[in-house]
């Protein structure tokens, strides 16, 4: 009967740290109205619309398709902080990266939004941090000032 608590304890100890690695992407701190659509990583920093995270844009389709064409969609792109780069740096990569997979989906995809690019501060880093984007719906009067 030990082993079985041992394995039910690391089975019920990563669940919960699964758990609250999808609340950070998640973000539930969204304003109301708005909807997380889905996040997509990069595998590293080099390269980060790499082909990993192409193919979390792609994934993302399907559920982009359902919504109506004049949904505003928030693309905010976090980019990981590195040794000798100053917040500044990581800014303007996050940004080039946002706009960066707008981009791809436009022209992969032909998705046509009414896209608003942000760059996303994802709290505390950790080594194992990586560029990733996260995408969101919003009312359609949200950004009208």
């Amino acid at each position: 009967m030990r082993p079985f608590a041992c394995v039910l304890l690391s089975f019920l100890l990563s669940l919960a740290t699964v758990s609250l690695w999808a609340a950070d992407d998640a973000d539930a701190n969204l304003p109301r109205g708005a909807e997380l659509v889905g996040v997509a990583h990069a595998e590293g920093a080099d390269q980060p619309l790499d082909q990993q995270m192409k193919g979390e844009l792609d994934s993302l389709v399907p559920r982009l398709r359902q919504l109506p064409t004049d949904s505003p969609i928030l693309i905010e792109a976090h980019f990981p902080a590195q040794k000798g780069r100053g917040k500044e740096d990581r800014i303007k990569k996050a940004y080039a990266l946002a706009e960066q997979a707008q981009q791809y989906l436009s022209s992969r995809h032909n998705l046509r939004f009414e896209y608003y690019i942000s760059v996303w501060e994802n709290g505390g880093a950790s080594s194992a941090d990586r560029p990733k984007v996260r995408f969101s719906t919003y009312p359609l009067d949200f950004f009208d000032n």
